[in-house]
Order: structure tokens, then sequence, then C-alpha cells
């Protein structure tokens, strides 16, 4: 279980994860590498791609028991608070990483949290914001505004 290591504006990545130490995490994941943070403060490691930087929240082995079931839960929800919303598991043994977010959002678009008003029908606020819950977008059509392009203004370029 890991999380992406979010720093502040304030900190350099050296002391961001020298705050995870005192915190009590042992390990981190850079560029690829798993490394003590004993051993990236030592040697002043900077990281190459900080977007590939992760904290090391738990390693897991996969028990069919309650203690097992309850751990993973306690490790899934630090992942998210260190992560800011997002978590990784990753496969040790293959590298397979799969991606979780507590977020509304997918291949970059931002949805809004839904909530009671959302799916009121004569409520603005759950209507589309391009075509305000019309369903027809009213626009100006160019091309048929000034048909020939080739034309001046005084030579009736715009149709009416």
């Amino acid at each position: 279980m890991i999380s992406p290591v979010k720093i502040p504006g304030n900190r350099t990545f050296l002391e961001q994860i020298a705050v995870f130490r005192q915190q009590g995490y042992m390990r981190i994941q850079v560029d690829g590498h798993l490394l003590s943070i004993e051993e990236a403060i030592d040697y002043d490691y900077e990281p190459k791609d900080p977007e590939r930087s992760f904290l090391v929240i738990e390693r897991i082995l996969t028990q069919d028991d309650e203690e097992s079931y309850q751990k993973l839960a306690d490790s899934i929800e630090i992942a998210f608070q260190e992560g800011q919303g997002r978590c990784l598991l990753e496969n040790i043994q293959t590298k397979e990483q799969i991606h979780f977010s507590e977020r509304f959002e997918k291949d970059g678009i931002v949805f809004h949290l839904p909530d009671l008003y959302f799916f009121t029908f004569n409520n603005p606020y759950g209507a589309c914001p391009l075509c305000e819950g019309y369903g027809k977008i009213m626009e100006i059509d160019e091309n048929l505004v000034i048909p020939d392009k080739n034309l001046s203004v005084y030579e009736d370029a715009v149709a009416c």
C-alpha cells in the first residue's frame, strides 16, 4: 500500500521525508527504487521525477482473517490521508499498480459531488452548465451569417 508523496510549498523533498520519519514511516519508493527513509536522508537522495515518489504505508500479506482485514482498512484510510485522496496498491512481485481515488474525477475531468439538489428536475444546480438544462445550445453559426468569406461588409457579406 503506497500513497503519492505530496510536498507542501514551503518544504523540500528531504524535509518532507524527515517529517515522514518522525511520523513513524520506514520506507519510501523513489524513481522505482524502494529505499528506507534513513537511506534517503543519509544520501541526500533527490528524486529525478517527484511524481514517481511514493510513501510506503504498509506491506501487506493477504490472509483471510478479521485482523488482516482491519489492518488493511486502517492502512487504506492512512494512505488516502497521506496521498490527499489518492492511494495505490502495488504487487511487489509483478510491479503492477492499482490506483484508487476518493475524488470525483476521471481523465482530467472533475465532477461535482452529488447531493439531493443535483437530481431535482427543476433546480438549476443539477442542470448542464453548457445548455443550462434546456437540451439545446444557443450559438451563432458563423458560416450561416457570412456565407461567402470573400465578400466585404459593403458587398453584403452578412446574410440576414
